[in-house]
């Protein structure tokens, strides 16, 4: 079984997208269409962020926002952190 982190570092190596709509898509308009890769290079700089400052294997992250484009990326993020 593939863990979570081998399943996002394979889609960002595969060539699909993911779509936001609505509200979700935030400044974008009615839909933000994004990379699988570009998402995941974003989640990588913010997972760095988040190494600096102590987050990593087992330690407790709490996510609260609106469905969008960042609350994926962060959510990913904590995920490579």
């Amino acid at each position: 079984m593939l863990s979570v982190v081998t399943r996002l570092q394979t889609a960002a190596e595969g060539s699909g997208t993911i779509t936001f709509v609505g509200s979700a898509a935030g400044d974008a308009g009615p839909t933000d269409r994004v990379e699988w890769a570009r998402l995941h290079e974003q989640a990588q700089g913010m997972a760095a962020a988040l190494q600096v400052r102590g987050v990593g294997r087992g330690v407790h992250v709490g996510l609260l926002g609106p469905t969008s484009r960042t609350l994926v990326t962060t959510i990913q993020a904590v995920f490579l952190a």
